[in-house]
Parts: structure tokens; C-alpha cells; sequence
């Protein structure tokens, strides 16, 4: 088997809610926007969470939640609690019930306060954003959440209502990621929330399965699985967990990646030759179109669209050493983007269009992330010194990266803003964590 291929397997395998109530309180000076997501590297904005009021356990739990996912996306940095000041009597959550000097004193300029009360079986959920400088009630939102998993989703949704009010652009917290989980000899699709927690299986063949990649419509992944002896494309239906072949050519079959309206995939085939082209269908397999015309021995593979529809990017070998590059959607036009380095792969093209996300070698034969412009060509370096750091995918809103790292030993999965800034770990259990896939905002959990 080629190099090429050794190294490209290596890393292939490497219940009812209720809306209660939402209220905005707008500020004197609504348009003015506090966070400016291009200046993170300057200043993310400081923000207190102290402890939650009400029911001790989902108020705690809810709590963590906020903090951690706030300091994820790296717009927010989350003042430690053992900083705070503020004391009981004067602590409470709502207006006039407790002082802004002791956060003012800490250097917060936002606090988030909220109250957690036990109604029967469910639970009220009340959250208040207080912005420090003008000393008023910036934002609040109530919700009712029946089970602890819609504790999670509501307090995801305020997360992102937060995020959009604080930048004027879409969160991140209403979604999920699938990836795949190898432990054990047991290599299956998973899915989580992007703070690492509330994993689920998604298959359980046994198999060797690979690639998640979620639809933008987020009700569908595809994925390649060798279930049935051959490495076929499979489409997950999440709303009806019923699974669909849409690709079983003679060998491999892999790299599917959505169009942005959810009707078509890309996809790679060998077709049982040496070759790996490039092809489209309907989302239900029909309507094939090959896009690439491989010659003996050469490669053509890891589509992705851009946020238009209206070309592709994808890796291949063509001259020689794998290397970046984008055709029109129809095949035609094809040039290549990345100009330096010998071995990149795995590009991604931003929700945003402005970059193309890919894996590249260094001199130094390590695995890093770097940009590439797909105007001019353009490259920035994103991680560096901290073990390899391969198979990426954007956040919906195009401000946020997660990616594998080895940089602790065992593949996890990272996230870091999408100029390579505030990489934090997200996943700790065991086992190898491989090909995260990012889905869009969900509407509900």
C-alpha cells in the first residue's frame, strides 16, 4: 500500500418541553456591541457567574454549565469564583437585591445571576445578565425544564442569546458534535455537547465506522462504515435512527460532506481501482455525477463545499504530494491554494467563505492546523509545539474550530477560537477521539 493511503488510514481510524417566558431588557445604548469577536486576542469580555440561587444540585449543575461554556468559546473570560466579593445579605439575583461595587472591585464588567426552583417534577430556570458600568439589567430570560437533559438545552439556549446580544452574531451552545470514539477495539459514531458532556452513541454495529459528517438541516449524518464488509456510506436519520446506504462502490467509499442545502453529498470513491475520485449525489444516492478524472495511481479526495454551493474544495495528488484545491461545483476550474508545504489534507471550508481550514506537515514531519485563503492563497498557522493537531471542522457560526490533538498523549478533542487562540480540552474519558463533526444550531434537544 502507498504512503499516501497509510497515512490517510491512519487517520481515518486514528422528551416534551415547554417554553415558560422570554423577556429582553434592552440598555440605553442596545446597538452598541460589547464584544468584538476579530479582537479576541486583545480582550475577551470579563464576566462573573456567581452561584445560582434555589434547588442546590440543578443549581450547581446549571451554573458549571454556564461557566464552562462561556470560557469555551473564548468571547468571555469567566472571572474565577474564589475572586468574588460579594456577601449574603446582599446577593440575591433580581434588581435591587444586591451591589455592583464588589463586582466592579474584581474588574467584571457583566454578572450573570440566575435562580433554579423545583415546580413538582420540573424545573424554573431564571437567568439575568447586569452590566456593571451602567448598573442596570441588561438581559433576562425564564424558562420551565422538565428533566435534566432540558436543563442542559435551556441553559445552552441562554448561552447563546447571551453570546448573539453581547457580538451580534449566532452562538455556538444550541449544538452538538458528532465524532468518532475508539475504545476498546470499538470504533462507533458519538455525539455531545460542545462543552464534552452528555455523550450518546449513535451506532452500535461493532464495526469499524468513520468520518461523522452533519447535515446542515441537522437532522442527518453521514458517515463511512465497514458494517457491511466494504467501506460504504451510510445516512443516520437522528429523528428516526434509521440508517441508509447511499454509496457501495467496490472499495472505499469515504469523505462525505453536505451540500449547504442538505440535498446533495460529496463524496470520495475508488471504485476498485488504485484511483480516488471525487463524486456528488442526492442525498438518497441517486443523481450521480463524478466531478474529478483521476489518472493511474492519483488522488482525488476530502470534498467540502463552500458556503455557497458553488465550488469545492478537496485534497489531491495530482501533482505528486497531496495539496489543496477548489473547483467550480460542476468539476470544472479546478486550481490549487495551498503553495507551501509537501503533505496537506483534510480542508474545510469556512461557514463565513473567508478561509479554508486543513491539516498540513511541517519540516519537522508534525501535524499542524493552518488557514489558507482560497483568493490568494494566503496561510496562517494555528497550532504549533504541542504534538499533532489534525482533523478539524468549524463551528457553525465560522468563529470557533475543534479539532484532535495528541499533545497529551491520547487523541482528544479540543476546541480554540478560529484564530488559534484559547485551545481547552473537551474531552477526558477514555479512549481515542478521532474526525469531530460540528452540527448547526438545533432548534431543541
Amino acid at each position: 500500500m502507498s504512503r499516501f493511503f497509510l497515512c490517510f488510514y491512519r487517520y481515518l481510524f486514528s422528551a416534551l418541553w415547554v417554553f415558560f417566558a422570554i423577556s429582553f431588557v434592552q440598555p440605553a445604548q442596545a446597538q452598541r456591541l460589547k464584544v468584538k469577536l476579530g479582537d479576541l486576542s486583545l480582550k475577551r469580555y470579563p464576566i462573573a457567574v456567581p452561584d445560582f440561587k434555589g434547588d442546590g444540585r440543578t443549581a450547581a449543575k446549571t451554573v458549571a454549565i454556564l461557566r464552562k461554556s462561556l470560557d469555551l468559546c473564548g468571547a468571555f473570560r469567566v472571572l474565577s469564583p474564589a475572586s468574588y466579593l460579594e456577601r449574603a445579605p446582599r446577593d440575591g439575583f433580581d434588581p435591587n437585591s444586591f451591589d455592583f461595587e464588589p463586582w466592579k472591585s474584581v474588574g467584571a464588567e457583566g454578572i450573570l445571576k440566575g435562580n433554579v426552583m423545583a415546580i413538582g417534577s420540573s424545573y424554573r430556570l431564571q437567568f439575568r445578565f447586569y452590566e456593571v458600568g451602567t448598573q442596570k439589567l441588561a438581559l433576562q430570560q425564564d424558562y420551565i425544564a422538565s428533566n435534566d437533559s432540558q436543563v442542559r438545552w435551556y441553559t445552552h439556549l441562554f448561552a447563546d442569546h447571551l453570546y448573539k446580544f453581547m457580538t451580534g452574531e449566532p452562538g455556538i451552545f444550541a449544538s452538538k458534535v458528532s465524532f468518532i470514539r475508539n475504545n476498546r477495539g470499538k470504533q462507533e459514531v458519538w455525539l455531545m455537547d460542545i462543552d464534552g458532556q452528555a455523550m450518546q452513541r449513535l451506532t452500535n454495529n461493532g464495526s469499524i465506522n468513520a468520518l461523522p459528517a452533519w447535515s446542515p438541516n441537522g437532522r442527518y449524518i453521514a458517515y463511512t462504515s465497514w458494517k457491511e464488509r466494504n467501506p460504504d456510506i451510510f445516512v443516520h436519520d437522528i429523528n428516526t435512527g434509521k440508517a441508509q446506504k447511499i454509496s457501495s462502490f467496490q472499495g472505499l467509499n469515504t469523505g462525505a460532506t453536505w451540500s449547504p442545502d442538505s440535498q446533495r453529498i460529496a463524496f470520495s470513491a475508488s471504485r476498485g481501482t488504485d484511483n480516488m475520485n471525487i463524486y456528488i449525489v442526492n442525498a438518497d444516492g441517486s443523481g450521480l455525477q463524478q466531478l474529478t478524472q483521476a489518472k493511474w495511481g492519483e488522488r482525488n479526495l476530502s470534498p467540502s463545499w463552500s458556503p455557497d454551493g458553488k465550488q469545492i474544495t478537496f485534497v489531491s495528488t495530482r501533482f505528486a504530494s497531496p495539496q489543496i484545491f477548489v473547483m467550480n461545483v460542476d468539476g470544472s476550474g479546478a486550481r490549487r491554494v495551498s503553495m507551501q508545504g509537501n503533505y496537506n489534507q483534510a480542508p474545510k471550508w469556512s461557514p463565513r467563505g473567508d478561509w479554508i481550514l486543513f491539516t498540513g506537515r511541517d519540516e519537522r514531519n508534525v501535524f499542524d492546523l493552518f488557514l489558507v485563503s482560497p483568493t490568494d492563497g494566503q496561510v496562517k498557522r494555528l497550532t504549533q509545539n504541542q504534538g499533532s493537531n489534525i482533523e478539524a471542522a468549524w463551528s457553525p457560526n465560522g468563529r470557533n474550530i475543534i479539532f484532535v490533538s495528541t499533545r497529551n498523549g491520547v487523541a482528544k478533542l479540543f476546541i480554540m477560537t478560529h484564530e488559534g487562540k484559547h485551545q481547552r480540552q473537551i474531552t477526558f474519558q477514555p479512549g481515542q477521539y478521532l474526525t469531530p463533526s460540528w452540527s448547526p444550531r438545533l432548534s431543541k434537544d
